[in-house]
């Protein structure tokens, strides 16, 4: 069964910050993308990546985690900031099925 994320504006989603980024992989236009991430949360995050991506691109997801990888669907929502080679976009997540939505949530609660 699928999930799909909602945002609920009185709930802050649990999130982490990771003082190293973490190693995530995105499969954006068929193409695989390296990446790292800032900052994760239920709803989406932010990423590092060499390669440019526009805002309202669908993407898949693989974040490793010690518990398994977390995979899932995510739109880029916007380009951050400039960092040496690489370039920081907001993603939200759209869509993943319940055993990686379950598998995110207790990721998270061990990394924050």
């Amino acid at each position: 069964m699928a999930t799909f994320p909602k945002v609920h504006p009185s709930v802050r989603a649990p999130r982490t910050t990771f003082p190293n980024p973490e190693p995530a992989d995105f499969r954006v236009e068929d193409k695989l993308v390296k990446g790292t991430l800032r900052r994760l949360s239920m709803t989406g995050g932010c990423a590092l990546l060499a390669s440019t991506v526009k805002s309202g691109t669908l993407a898949e997801i693989a974040i490793p985690t010690p518990i398994g990888p977390v995979v899932g669907l995510i739109e880029f929502v916007g380009r951050g900031v400039q960092r040496h080679t690489n370039s920081e976009f907001g993603f939200r997540f759209v869509a993943f099925d319940d055993e990686h939505h379950e598998r995110l949530s207790k990721a998270l609660h061990q990394f924050g």
